[in-house]
């Protein structure tokens, strides 16, 4: 029922704003990441992947909503086990927000988290601590309140050390 709701929304707005419209875009991602909930990963794949293709067209590649959706994407593909090309993924997001975002921006921090993560699953566990440890160096000088990620994040690390 939501997901009719969705849809007859997401006409509205095609016909009203347009299909390029921020809002239509954000219409979109919502439903992709709806789908991610659901656990139908490979539909939320496909909206994911036409969305980025929107927003590289309209906003650039290095456009903040861009790096979102194509994070969001690199999440199906994990979710997916397809770990190779998620991390080839979050890679390239991750060197975009270092450098146009900054290193300690909270964007670019839950892409570096999101990274080490998928590096311990894939074994290469030495890298994945190295990315932890800066991952929460950084976010304890910038923001000295901790998120439940980077707590998640510490207590993955304490058990390593």
């Amino acid at each position: 029922m939501m997901e009719l709701i969705c849809q007859k929304c997401l006409d509205i707005q095609y016909r009203t704003i347009g299909p390029n419209h921020p809002h239509t875009l954000n219409s979109l991602h919502g439903i992709a990441t709806s789908l991610v909930g659901q656990k139908r990963y490979k539909e939320a794949e496909s909206r994911f992947r036409s969305l980025v293709d929107l927003r590289r067209s309209v906003s650039g590649d290095e456009n903040p909503h861009t790096l979102s959706t194509t994070h969001n994407l690199a999440g199906v593909l994990r979710h997916q086990g397809r770990n190779e090309e998620a991390q080839e993924m979050y890679l390239k997001v991750l060197e975009i927000e270092r450098r146009t975002l900054g290193a300690d921006h909270p964007h670019t921090l839950t892409t570096q988290a999101n990274l080490a993560e998928l590096l311990e699953i894939l074994g290469e566990d030495a890298d994945a601590e190295s990315l932890c440890r800066s991952t929460v160096q950084l976010r304890e000088r910038e923001y000295l309140d901790l998120s439940i990620p980077v707590l998640c994040l510490v207590n993955a690390i304490s058990r390593k050390c």
